[in-house]
């Protein structure tokens, strides 16, 4: 089971690195640690909160902070970016954080083995909160939309602060004992000039203060703005700086921002944001052509974040180029690089780099920016599928549109590596095919992405990305990705506990594949439908199931169906006391299964024929194959089935009146659940105890 002293060893740092140029707000950092500080015998968690307009600062002086403070959480930092005020890489459209992602990346990072990771949301928020439990954790949940999308991420328990930031307030998350949150405004003029002269290094002393100061008031005092000011001033290293900010403030005042107008005459955040758009504007006129084009076609972009390949596909043009520009960008302050080497758009660039697509590109040129990034995703998602789940019925996409350059993905840990760092891309992109009509994109990528969902137990995200498939290919009217969509729904469905639901839409999906004429479709379906029977003990229903799926696969030339329907069957049969016949249904899996074909097939057959020799009395048999049942486990590296096959190895020691073999096959079953610090732990420690009982002689 998983408990606070497994997080304990976990210890994540999870904090975004601090802005090497943070300058000034020491009565704001005062302020916190003050709250902190009144705060730290309270027996709930404590909460700061800093808000204020976009460009401001915010994240900026929470990291800060949060570093400054870290040593006192040595339990642990944990960071999410909520997205409250963000639209990804550029995009319109893109939600906030769910609770679902956020929760699900706190657990990754409180290293929960994806086999622990608890089917339903409101169990996994608990999982969480019972890992800080008692703990002495650091939370930041950056740019929050409102208290509703904060409630649930907060820890629970005294010893663990909560750091929120956000565009607005947002008032008591805990309760009236609340630090007042910090209102950030733009930058005292002394610590506005002291940025500038830190991020212009000696050239600002050359220049003098007053040149420094003149350009404080155009940029509202905002960091944002100043440090996209004295990035593009940086990026002209020949020219003297105080001529420099001479030429910049007389730009910013005579650069208006697409659609947007003058600065407002009175001051104030409005006022501000002017200025801020301004600055960007001046700064995005200075681009070359390339850049600049590629800086407006981002904003088609509804990812979290995007890379160099990505962006390449997205504007037509090599991955150096797309990467040179993204660099330039980032230099610029018009992008966040991150650790990763991931690119993403502060959400007030993102804006400005919208309005500006809308003016200066042709609708026609951004829809086909659009489609070439959806086909990037498409087309790399298909391969990734493909090395990962090579038994998986292939899906055919057709070709590129040209300019898309896919990513060379070449094994199944490239291919892994790529799903998990563009996940939340993906399914931002599917509901971005699904919201402006690419319906073809919507269903396939979904299909591409549903078993990488599926093995790594994003199973919330897998439902709700096949709801979007099915809806697709509906408009579409297409049979096959209806079908394929129907049946990858069913499963997850599965997952979730859903298994009425799970049966209608395996009926949806065999009447599709029949429609279709898809032999190796409804094999799929009846095998499932056999599955998910045999999971409700209802193994005689389940039986015709297997039968069915067995006759479809040997007609289809199925040759991987065939060994999984036979193996099923035998299962079944197996518990409906036919042992006979289960054993030789097994026997014939297992000659079926060839070098490398299955990962998990075989050592599942030899986990069958285990239970149905034990049935039958044969002892020896059962152990031999549950042994080698548990090798291929041990190969393949799923720690979860070897314990299960453990723990039926030893009831089989146990039929066998051998004790000490019961004992320590469920001893290494334990510890192999402890590893994955899985609630079924419990359930093996309950039959060790009940196994180390004396046994009292009966009465005569």
């Amino acid at each position: 089971m998983v408990t606070a002293a497994d997080a304990v060893s976990a210890a994540p740092d999870g904090l975004p690195a601090p802005d090497w140029h943070f300058t000034g707000r020491a009565a704001e950092l005062r302020a916190l640690t003050q709250a902190l500080d009144d705060a730290s015998q309270s027996r709930s968690v404590v909460i700061c909160s800093i808000t204020g307009p976009a460009g401001v600062g915010k994240t900026a002086l929470a990291a800060a902070w949060a570093h400054q403070v870290a040593s006192r959480f040595p339990d642990g930092q944990l960071h999410a970016n909520l997205r409250g005020s963000s639209s990804g890489p550029g995009g319109g459209g893109r939600s906030p954080a769910t609770t679902g992602d956020v929760i699900r990346g706190f657990l990754d990072a409180l290293d929960v083995p994806i086999e622990s990771v608890p089917a339903s949301p409101q169990d996994q928020i608990s999982l969480y909160r019972s890992l800080l439990a008692g703990q002495r954790a650091l939370v930041l949940l950056d740019d929050a939309s409102d208290a509703a999308q904060v409630q649930p991420l907060l820890p629970v328990g005294g010893g663990c602060l909560a750091l929120v930031t956000s565009r607005r307030p947002l008032g008591h998350l805990a309760g009236d004992d609340d630090p007042a949150p910090v209102a950030l405004d733009g930058l005292a003029d002394d610590e506005a000039i002291e940025l500038v002269a830190k991020l212009l290094g000696p050239r600002a002393a050359a220049a003098g203060r007053d040149a420094a100061a003149s350009l404080v008031p155009h940029c509202g005092r905002l960091p944002l703005a100043l440090t996209i000011a004295c990035a593009r001033l940086g990026a002209r290293g020949d020219t003297d700086a105080g001529e420099l900010i001479a030429e910049l403030a007389a730009g910013i005042v005579g650069t208006v921002a697409p659609g947007r107008g003058g600065v407002p005459a009175r001051p104030g955040p409005a006022a501000d944001a002017a200025r801020l758009n301004r600055v960007i504007a001046w700064t995005y006129q200075r681009l070359d052509e390339g850049t600049a084009r590629l800086f407006r076609l981002l904003s088609v972009h509804q990812g979290t974040d995007v890379t160099a390949p990505a962006a390449a596909s997205l504007a037509d043009v090599e991955v150096d180029a797309a990467s040179r520009a993204l660099a330039e960008l980032a230099a610029l302050r018009l992008l966040d690089l991150d650790q990763r080497g991931r690119y993403g758009v502060p959400e007030v660039v993102g804006a400005f780099a919208r309005q500006l697509a809308a003016d200066a590109d042709p609708p026609g040129v951004l829809l086909a920016a659009t489609r070439r990034l959806l086909d990037h995703y498409l087309h790399t998602a298909c391969l990734a599928d493909r090395l990962l789940f090579p038994r998986h019925d292939p899906l055919g996409i057709g070709d590129a549109t040209a300019g898309v350059r896919p990513e060379p993905l070449a094994t199944p840990d490239e291919a892994l590596g790529w799903f998990t760092a563009e996940r939340l891309v993906l399914l931002d992109v599917i509901a971005q095919a699904d919201r402006e009509g690419f319906d073809v994109h919507a269903w396939q990528l979904t299909s591409c992405v549903a078993m990488f969902l599926d093995s790594r137990r994003y199973w919330q995200d897998f439902s709700s990305v096949q709801a979007v498939a099915i809806t697709a290919a509906a408009r579409l009217g297409d049979l096959d990705g209806l079908a394929r969509s129907h049946h990858a729904y069913a499963r997850a469905c599965i997952r979730l506990g859903r298994d009425a639901d799970a049966m209608t839409e395996f009926e949806r999906a065999l009447g599709l594949y029949r429609a279709s004429g898809d032999r190796n479709g409804q094999g799929s379906v009846h095998l499932g439908m056999s599955q998910l029977l045999c999971r409700q003990g209802d193994y005689a229903t389940a039986v015709p199931h297997a039968r069915q799926a067995l006759e479809l696969a040997t007609t289809a030339g199925d040759r991987n169906g065939h060994a999984q329907a036979l193996n099923q069957l035998g299962w079944t049969l197996a518990h409906l006391g036919a042992l006979e016949p289960a054993i030789e249904y097994c026997h014939q899996a297992l000659g079926m299964y060839g070098p490398g074909e299955s990962r998990t097939g075989e050592p599942e057959t030899w986990d069958s024929l285990g239970y149905a020799y034990h049935r039958l009395g044969d002892y020896r048999l059962a152990i031999s194959c549950y042994q080698q049942a548990m090798t291929l486990w041990r190969a393949v590296g799923d720690r979860y089935d070897q314990a299960m096959t453990m723990i039926r190895l030893g009831e089989v020691h146990d039929s066998a009146g051998e004790a000490a073999s019961a004992e320590d096959a469920w001893t290494q079953a334990l510890a192999l659940l402890h590893e994955l610090k899985h609630p079924q732990a419990a359930d093996v420690q309950v039959r060790l105890r009940v196994q180390a009982q004396p046994t009292t002689p009966s009465a005569r």
